[in-house]
């Protein structure tokens, strides 16, 4: 794995590390008073494997992740499931009826309804299963938010306090001695950047949202920040969606970008 290793004026070890996974480029900055550079190297490693562990069990792009074989599975027809792609899919039916049906994973079915999400079924124990061959579960909308509130959850266990985790520039998570807009949360973007295809469809219509820009939002979690910054993005700047979130969640900012 690429990567620096600094001593800091203050006696502490710096690391900044680098690799490539969820499709795009995570970048790591983590501090340590132990002055120990192997070991934050080894924390490293750690978040690597944690990140690969959530993508083999939630990339539906994978033929061989356990959300690919969900979604080929036959309607009624029960599989195990792990303990990452359980819990994803637990909080994305969850966030759904937070959000009144605006974020949800099943968008991408084929003859998408509001209905759709309703055929996922996610039982109390291990077990899932699907009411409708119709249903297709893609997390890409959600996926890094979820691997950063893991990582934060690895990071903690370690015992490391001051941490960076970018994923893409799109997903962002600190803790401890950071800038003031990150301290100890998320930042998530969502949107159509200009010049690029529209992609982000709204549930509760079947149409593509036709604008372009983003949305930012500040968050305490990188699960609740992909969530409320494509809600929000898809709402446009209706105050009912805003009011509606903020009452729900922990919103720290949003910002309407170009």
């Amino acid at each position: 794995m690429p990567h620096v290793i600094r001593q800091l004026p203050s006696g502490n070890t710096a690391l900044y590390a680098w690799f490539q996974a969820m499709h795009t480029r995570v970048d790591l900055l983590l501090k340590s008073s132990s002055g120990d550079g192997d070991m934050l190297l080894g924390i490293a490693g750690k978040i690597k494997a944690l990140i690969n562990d959530i993508e083999r069990a939630g990339n539906c792009f994978d033929p061989e992740s356990e959300l690919s074989r969900f979604n080929a599975l036959e309607p009624g027809r029960r599989m195990p499931a792990g303990g990452y792609l359980h819990e994803m899919l637990s909080l994305c039916l969850h966030y759904n009826v937070l959000t009144q049906g605006i974020f949800d994973v099943s968008v991408g079915s084929p003859c998408h309804t509001r209905d759709t999400i309703s055929e996922l079924h996610v039982e109390p124990g291990v077990e899932i299963w699907r009411g409708s061959r119709g249903l297709y579960i893609n997390l890409s909308g959600f996926i890094k938010g979820y691997a950063l509130d893991r990582i934060r959850m690895l990071l903690k266990d370690m015992g490391i306090r001051d941490a960076v985790v970018n994923m893409g520039n799109s997903s962002v998570m600190a803790m401890g001695d950071v800038p003031m807009d990150l301290a100890d949360g998320c930042i998530t973007t969502s949107g159509n950047p200009p010049g690029r295809l529209l992609q982000i469809v709204n549930p509760l219509t079947g149409t593509v949202v036709p604008t372009a820009g983003r949305v930012e939002v500040s968050t305490s979690g990188g699960a609740e920040g992909e969530v409320l910054s494509t809600v929000l993005f898809i709402a446009g700047d209706d105050p009912y969606y805003e009011s509606l979130l903020r009452s729900r969640f922990d919103i720290r900012y949003i910002k309407r970008l170009s």
